[in-house]
């Protein structure tokens, strides 16, 4: 006797309100989750489902624009799925119909939607960086921190104050840095900064 698989419930980056809106293979969200959450937090009713939005003027208009405007991409901005598994089953749309559908929800539930977004797209944005681009950014922070770092050192000296640990600081800033950023090699910035508190010393 075989046991039957379950089907894969929807993956999820996006969290909002506290809970994950599941997407599906278009990387569109489900705006059935995001009324669920909306209802049990007190933000909506049930009569404020995916398919009430839907039917607005507005929001028919704002497809239509979508869809005008990505007519040459391969995903859809809206999906509806009322078959298959009920775990898949749903309302699925794009970013900015999400945006939209949150915003005539509540407020606080635009808010939450459009903070969860952004986020996810800096994340997205991160990832993609070449190693390059990682170690060129990783090079410009050390640069600030150094900077900042060798103001610092210079005030305090023209104050006459000793800075025991100044070296062993910018160490770890240094070691910091390099579990930030994999690949950075700061060496040489480092030999440079503490050559010249040992020529300021002498």
């Amino acid at each position: 006797m075989s046991l039957k698989q379950k089907p894969d419930k929807p993956k999820s980056e996006l969290v909002v309100l506290g809970a994950q809106i599941a997407t599906n293979e278009h990387d569109l969200f489900r705006a059935n989750d995001l009324h669920k959450l909306a209802v049990e937090r007190g933000l909506a009713t049930k009569h404020d489902e995916p398919a009430a939005f839907l039917r607005q003027k507005e929001t028919k208009r704002l497809i239509e624009a979508l869809k005008t405007r990505t007519v040459n991409s391969q995903s859809p901005v809206i999906k509806a799925v009322s078959t298959g598994p009920m775990s898949l089953r749903g309302t699925y749309v794009n970013r900015y119909i999400l945006l939209a559908y949150a915003a005539w929800l509540n407020g606080d539930v635009y808010l939450d939607a459009m903070i969860a977004l952004d986020a996810m797209s800096a994340k997205h944005s991160d990832n993609q960086l070449s190693a390059s681009e990682k170690y060129f950014r990783a090079e410009r922070l050390f640069n600030e921190v150094v900077a900042r770092g060798s103001k610092a050192g210079t005030e305090l000296a023209a104050c006459k104050y000793t800075i025991p640990a100044a070296t062993e600081a910018l160490d770890e800033s240094a070691v910091g840095m390099q579990l930030q950023f994999p690949g950075f090699v700061p060496t040489s910035l480092l030999e440079t900064v503490k050559g010249k508190h040992n020529r300021t010393r002498k």
